[in-house]
């Protein structure tokens, strides 16, 4: 292993254990009613909120260096991965088509006078879009 890459595993690993140890002790020390004044004051909660940002910040450093994708979403353990590409020009094909279709089998819509009752329109009745 380079000197390079063990580098970037062991503080990737810090930060791992420090981000997981501001969490536990945030969790600690947090109240268990809202009626309760948290222990920690304004200054210290920004700060380790500034903390939690640095983490996140050089851990999508060290995974851009790595060339990790940083964008996947959680899913469960028995959850099969599947993905279905679809090309653009296929799908503006389909549009088009079902549009041509659709468009051929519409029925005029029903014009609305400026004097009519909206409460007279059955929007149940044939043409009514």
């Amino acid at each position: 292993m380079s000197q390079e890459v063990e580098h970037f595993t062991k503080e990737k690993r810090v930060l791992v254990a420090m981000r997981k140890t501001l969490s536990s002790i945030v969790k600690d020390v947090t109240p268990s009613s809202s009626a309760i004044k948290s222990p920690l004051t304004e200054t210290t909660i920004e700060d380790i909120k500034m903390c939690f940002g640095l983490i996140a910040a050089r851990e999508q450093e060290i995974a851009k260096e790595a060339g990790v994708e940083l964008n996947e979403k959680p899913h469960f353990t028995d959850e099969a991965f599947t993905s279905n590409v679809v090309s653009l020009d296929s799908l503006q094909i389909t549009m088009k088509s079902k549009s041509v279709s659709k468009s051929s089998n519409k029925k005029p819509a029903k014009k609305i006078s400026k004097k009519s009752n909206y409460d007279d329109i059955d929007p149940t009745e044939e043409g009514f879009e």
